[in-house]
C-alpha cells in the first residue's frame, strides 16, 4: 500500500482555498455569517453585563448550518458537473489524499471565521475578566463541531451533481444531527432509549465542550463521527474504481459496516470511562482542594445513595450525566470511605418508601408522544447517611451548588468537634432566627450557632466561643459590654462587627441616621463608620422597582457591586464581587490601631467611580447622582494583631442588610462571602471556596456608554473590513497578474 503524499494534500488544500477567496461569494458567507453572530452576540451581552462568551457559542451551531453546508456543497459534486472528477482520476493522486485536502480546505475557511472570536475576546477582557480556560473550551468545542459538519457535508456532496440540492440536504442532515437530542425529534421513542439517542447529538456534546471541560466522552464522540463519515466518503469515491473488483469493494463495505457498529458501542461504552481536563480558572467542574482535605480526613463509611427513575426525557439527560460525574469523584477521591449506591424508587415498593422517608420528592416532566405532551412522574435526588444521621437534597435540578451541598453535609454529619459562633442579641440588633436564617443554616454545617443575650446575669461572653458577630446594633453600648468584647479579643477569640450607619425604610426609601451603633468603640482601634450612603456609577446591581404590571429594572448605584481591595488577601481571594446595599465607606487611623496592638488591612473596595452622600438623603434610582469627586471608597477591613498572637481578629463592614435572608436569595456571592469571613476568623478551613467559585460573577465595567458603542461596533466594523479589505486585495493583485506582459 502506498504512503500518504502529504504534498499532495497541502498542495488540495491550497487549490481549494484560493478557489474560495478568488471568488466574491465565499467573502459575502463569511461577512454574512459573522455579521449575524456579532449581532445576536452583542444583543445580549451588555444587558447581562457579564464577561463571557458564552451567548455567542450558543448561536454558533446553528449560524453553522448555513456557513458549512455552503462552503462545502461543491466539495465533490462540482468535480462531478464539471466534468474535473475523471480528469482527477487520470492523476497519481489517491482517493484519500484528494478527500483529505477538501477536508482540510473547508476546516482552515472554519478556522479563519473563528479568528474573529479573537478581537471580541481581548475587548471585554479590557472591560471585565475573561475565564480564558472556558474561551479555549469553547473553540475547541467549535472546532469540534465543525469537524463533524464539515465531514457530513462532504460525505453528502458525494451523492449529487448538483450544488444546491448538496447544500439544502446537507443543511437538513446538519440540523438533525444538531437536534437529535431533542424532544422535538425523541418524542415517540421510549424513554429507557432516549440517553442512548442523546448521545449521538452534537449539539450536546458541543454544550459539554464549551463549560470549558475537555471530557473523553465528548472528544471520541467527534473523533470517531468525523472518521466515519470521512471513511464513508472515501468509500463512495473508490466505489466507482471497484466495480469491476468485487471482492474488494465487498472489503469496504464490510469495513464500513464494523466502523458504524464501532461507532455506536463504543460511544455508549465510553459513557462508563471518566476522563475529563477542567480548563476553567476556577476549577469550576473539578472537586475544590476543601473536599479533598474532607473526604482525606474521613474516619468512617459515609453512604451517598443516589435515588434515580432511570427514565428521563432528552433535555434532563446532560443534568443526570453531570451529577454522576460529580459522585463518581467523591467515590474515587473517598479513598473507600465514600459509598455510593443508585436505587430506583419506580421498581421497588421498599426503595419508594426509604426514598419519601428520606423525604426526596417526586417530581413531574413533560415527555412528548407522537402529536401530544404527556406527564411522567419520576425521582432524581440524594440522600448522605452517617452513622443514624441524615441529610438529604430532595431534587437535583442542576449542579452549579451540588459540591458545596455534598462537602458541607458530609462535613456536619462526620465533624465531632465544631466551633462555636455565637450571635449578639439585644440592643436593637438584628435577630438571628428571623433576620440570618439562610445564613444560620449554611454556618451550622461547619459550627455551633447560637444567639446570646448579654445582660446583668449573663455579663460575660461565653468561654467556648470562637467568634462574636454583632449583626446591626442601634442601641449604645454599654460598659459592662465593652469590657466584655474586649476581654472576648485579648483571650484569642475573633469579633465581626456588621455596622450600619443609617437605617432604610425599605417602602420609601427614606433614611434615619444611627447615632448608637457601638461606632465609639470601634474608634478606639482606629476604625470609623463614616455616616454616608455610597454609591458607585459604573459597578452596581440591577433592581426591579415596583410590582405587579409596573415593576420596572434599573441600574442602581446606591447597591455597589464591591470587590477586594487588595488581590494579594486570602481572604477575597476567590471572591469576584457581592452586593452591598446602602452601605456605608470606613476611615482607618492606623496610629489608633497599632496602639491597640493591630494592623489594619483593607479588605472590601468600591471602584474608583464612587461616590457618596451625606447629611441629606435621597435614593431615588432615577436621579442623576453627582459625578464629582468619584474615587475608591474602602467598605471593609481586619484588624490583624501585630506582635501578640493571642489576640483574636477583627473584620468590620460598613452594612448588615448584605447577609440577611432579604438578599442572601437574590445575592448567593454575599452568602459565600459570609461563610468566608466566619471561617477565617474561626481560624477554620473554609467551605466557601466551593460556593464562590460556582457563582462567581466576572462584570462589566464601563466608563460611559461610548466604550460600549466602540466595542459592538468596533468589532462588527472588523467583520466586514477585513473579509473587504483581503479580497480587494487579491482581486488587484490578479488583475496586475493577468495584464503582466513577459518578454523574453
Amino acid at each position: 500500500m502506498k504512503k500518504i503524499n502529504l504534498k499532495n494534500i497541502f498542495l488540495i488544500t491550497k487549490k481549494e482555498l484560493r478557489s474560495y477567496f478568488d471568488s466574491p461569494v465565499a467573502y459575502v458567507i463569511l461577512i454574512v455569517f459573522l455579521i449575524l453572530l456579532e449581532f445576536l452576540f452583542f444583543r445580549n451581552v451588555f444587558i447581562a453585563g457579564q464577561a463571557s462568551l458564552r451567548m455567542l457559542f450558543v448561536f454558533l451551531p446553528w449560524l453553522y448550518l448555513l456557513l458549512i453546508p455552503a462552503i462545502t456543497m461543491g466539495s465533490i459534486s462540482e468535480e462531478k458537473s464539471t466534468g474535473t472528477w475523471e480528469f482527477l482520476l487520470t492523476h497519481p493522486i489517491r482517493d484519500l489524499e484528494f478527500l483529505l485536502g477538501k477536508f482540510f480546505s473547508g476546516l482552515v475557511f472554519v478556522l479563519i471565521s473563528l479568528i474573529f472570536v479573537l478581537p471580541i475576546s481581548f475587548s471585554l477582557n479590557y472591560f471585565g475578566n475573561l475565564d480564558w480556560g472556558v474561551i479555549l473550551g469553547q473553540i475547541l468545542s467549535s472546532v469540534s463541531l465543525a469537524l463533524v459538519l464539515i465531514s457530513l457535508g462532504i460525505l453528502i456532496s458525494s451523492f449529487f451533481k448538483n450544488q444546491i440540492a448538496s447544500l439544502l440536504t446537507s443543511i437538513g442532515a446538519s440540523f438533525f444531527l444538531v437536534v437529535a437530542g431533542f424532544d422535538l425529534l425523541l418524542g415517540s421513542v421510549p424513554l429507557f432509549l432516549t440517553p442512548y439517542l442523546e448521545t449521538f447529538s452534537s449539539l450536546s456534546h458541543f454544550s459539554s465542550m464549551s463549560r470549558g471541560v475537555i471530557d473523553i466522552r465528548d472528544l471520541w464522540y467527534f473523533i470517531s463521527f468525523t472518521s466515519l463519515l470521512l471513511f464513508f466518503s472515501y468509500f463512495l469515491l473508490k466505489k466507482r474504481k471497484l466495480k469491476t473488483r468485487i471482492f474488494i469493494y465487498k472489503k469496504y463495505k464490510i469495513t464500513l459496516f464494523i466502523l458504524i457498529i464501532i461507532f455506536i458501542f463504543s460511544n455508549i461504552f465510553v459513557h462508563y470511562i471518566p476522563g475529563r481536563i477542567d480548563l476553567t480558572d476556577e476549577k469550576i467542574y473539578s472537586l475544590s482542594p476543601a473536599t479533598k482535605n474532607v473526604l482525606a480526613n474521613l474516619e468512617e463509611k459515609v453512604n451517598i445513595v443516589l435515588f434515580s427513575s432511570g427514565k428521563f426525557p432528552a433535555d434532563f439527560q446532560s443534568l443526570v450525566r453531570q451529577v454522576r460525574d460529580v459522585l463518581q469523584d467523591y467515590k474515587i477521591l473517598g479513598n473507600g470511605q465514600i459509598i455510593l449506591e443508585q436505587k430506583n424508587p419506580q421498581k421497588d415498593v421498599e426503595i419508594l418508601a426509604q426514598a419519601q422517608e428520606f423525604g426526596i420528592q417526586e417530581i413531574q416532566f413533560n415527555v412528548r408522544s407522537k402529536e401530544e405532551l404527556q406527564l411522567k412522574n419520576g425521582y432524581f435526588g440524594l440522600v448522605i447517611l452517617f452513622e443514624h444521621r441524615h441529610e438529604a437534597i430532595p431534587f437535583l435540578n442542576n449542579t452549579s451548588d451540588l459540591e458545596y451541598q455534598l462537602t458541607s453535609f458530609i462535613k456536619k454529619l462526620t465533624d465531632k468537634n465544631k466551633e462555636k459562633i455565637v450571635f449578639l442579641s439585644g440592643y436593637d440588633a438584628k435577630i438571628l432566627t428571623q433576620d440570618f436564617n439562610l445564613l444560620n443554616q449554611e454556618l451550622s454545617k461547619q459550627f455551633i450557632v447560637e444567639d446570646f443575650v448579654f445582660n446583668e446575669e449573663n455579663n460575660f461572653l461565653p468561654e467556648n466561643a470562637k467568634v462574636l458577630i454583632v449583626p446591626g446594633p442601634k442601641e449604645e453600648l454599654d460598659q459592662s459590654l465593652k469590657m466584655a468584647i474586649e476581654d472576648f479579643i485579648n483571650k484569642g477569640n475573633s469579633v465581626l462587627f456588621l455596622i450600619d450607619a443609617v437605617s432604610i425604610n425599605f417602602e420609601d426609601l427614606s433614611v434615619l441616621p444611627i447615632e448608637n451603633n457601638f461606632s465609639l468603640f470601634l474608634k478606639d482601634y482606629g476604625i470609623e463608620i463614616e455616616k454616608n450612603i455610597v454609591y458607585d456609577l459604573r459597578s452596581n446591581e440591577t433592581v426591579r422597582f415596583g410590582g405587579g404590571m409596573l415593576s420596572f429594572a434599573l441600574p442602581y448605584p446606591f447597591w455597589p457591586k464591591i470587590g477586594p481591595a487588595l488581590e494579594s488577601s486570602l481572604i477575597t481571594s476567590r471572591l469576584e464581587t457581592l452586593v452591598m446595599p446602602w452601605s456605608s465607606s470606613i476611615k482607618i487611623n492606623e496610629k489608633k490601631a497599632l496602639d491597640k496592638g493591630f494592623k489594619v488591612e483593607n479588605l472590601l473596595a468600591t471602584t474608583k467611580y464612587a461616590g457618596e452622600q451625606k447629611d441629606e438623603f435621597f435614593l431615588s434610582p432615577q436621579q442623576k447622582l453627582s459625578s464629582q469627586n468619584l474615587e475608591r471608597k474602602i467598605m471593609s477591613v481586619v484588624l490583624e494583631p501585630k506582635d501578640d498572637n493571642s489576640k483574636g481578629k477583627i473584620i468590620v463592614l460598613g452594612d448588615s442588610d448584605f447577609l440577611t435572608d432579604t438578599f442572601l436569595s437574590s445575592s448567593p456571592e454575599n452568602l459565600g462571602f459570609g461563610i468566608e469571613i466566619v471561617s477565617y476568623l474561626a481560624q477554620q478551613e473554609s467551605l466557601a471556596e466551593i460556593k464562590l467559585k460556582q457563582i462567581a460573577k466576572r462584570d462589566l465595567v464601563f466608563q460611559d456608554q461610548t466604550q460600549i458603542m466602540f466595542i459592538k461596533y468596533g468589532n462588527m466594523a472588523l467583520v466586514v473590513l477585513i473579509p473587504l479589505l483581503i479580497g480587494f486585495w487579491r482581486f488587484m493583485r490578479r488583475r496586475n497578474l493577468k495584464a503582466f506582459k513577459y518578454f523574453k
